[in-house]
């Protein structure tokens, strides 16, 4: 073999090399991305509008996404811990479980009404006769999902630091599965209270609840707020999360960070329609999160004998 050919092979060895990494580093993307999101309203309209955030974040990022809904909270952990879902909105809770049993990372956590907060109110009918915790003795009481950090864990935690035993002092309780589930259920009289989120603390309780209770997010009117009366708010509770899977982030980093660049640049106005993040959870921004900001979620979970 000539010293020129032996050349020539070496040449075209160097090209195929470089070729194939330079198609190695063009592939280092996913070909598909699982978004999820949890129940936390009517499963119709919420499809459309996870689809129309996920369409909006795929059109600016430039990767192909696909949103699914869960049937529950605790499904979303659990489709994120088989694999399935690479990024998903999660409640609080849903993340701080999603942390230990799926290696979910928080990445962005949500702003609304100026603040990465939101609390847990305790709602009843204005005609109930209801106007404290201690009235609840023996009533019957619609949680939203064991899984719930409004609608269960920091409201029975609540109870609790309260002197209450909500398993002992309540009646018959029930799983209503969303937020709107449990309002409609305290309306139609199902239950004669329930647990469910506002977006800003209460300067005073009671039936004038319009400023802090939005009735807007599920469709009802302001002459329904006016028919809830709200006898308690917990304390904050950190922002919803959008987090990643850990392995998914470690294979595509660079991915990862352009979704959240995406996510974090868009701004919502209050009652802003069009808006995606608006529409689907009235979040006006995100804003970056570590995990210890959930620490508050987890000594709730303690309080109530859950090992988060």
């Amino acid at each position: 073999m000539s010293r020129s050919f032996r050349w020539l092979l070496v040449a075209l060895g160097s090209l195929v090399i470089t070729a194939l990494l330079s198609v190695g580093a063009q592939s280092n993307e996913p070909a598909v991305i699982n978004f999820g999101f949890p129940p936390s309203q009517d499963p119709i309209g919420l499809n459309l509008k996870a689809r129309t955030l996920v369409d909006t974040i795929s059109a600016q990022s430039g990767y192909n996404m696909q949103s699914f809904i869960t049937t529950d909270y605790t499904s979303l952990v659990e489709a994120m811990r088989s694999g399935f879902l690479d990024i998903a909105f999660f409640n609080p809770a849903g993340f701080v479980l999603a942390e230990r049993e799926a290696n979910a990372r928080v990445l962005l956590k949500s702003v609304r009404r100026g603040n990465p907060f939101f609390w847990s109110a305790i709602i009843t009918r204005v005609d109930s006769g209801i106007l404290a915790l201690g009235d609840l003795q023996g009533k019957s009481f619609a949680w939203v999902d064991p899984a719930s950090s409004s609608g269960f864990i920091f409201p029975k935690s609540y109870m609790i630091d309260q002197g209450i035993n909500p398993d002992t002092f309540l009646g018959t309780q029930i799983f209503a599965g969303t937020h709107d589930g449990v309002v409609r259920a305290v309306l139609e009289g199902q239950a004669d209270a329930g647990a469910t989120f506002v977006n800003q603390p209460l300067t005073g309780l009671g039936s004038e609840v319009s400023g802090s209770w939005d009735a807007g997010r599920f469709g009802f009117t302001a002459e329904t707020a006016a028919q809830i009366r709200i006898i308690a708010i917990t304390e904050a509770i950190p922002g919803d999360t959008m987090s990643v899977r850990g392995d998914f982030q470690d294979q595509y980093p660079d991915v990862v960070q352009r979704i959240v660049n995406v996510v974090a640049a868009m701004r919502c106005e209050r009652n802003q329609t069009g808006c995606p993040l608006w529409d689907l959870f009235q979040i006006e921004y995100m804003i970056p999160a570590t995990s210890a900001d959930y620490d508050p979620v987890r000594r709730a979970f303690e309080n109530v004998g859950i090992r988060p």
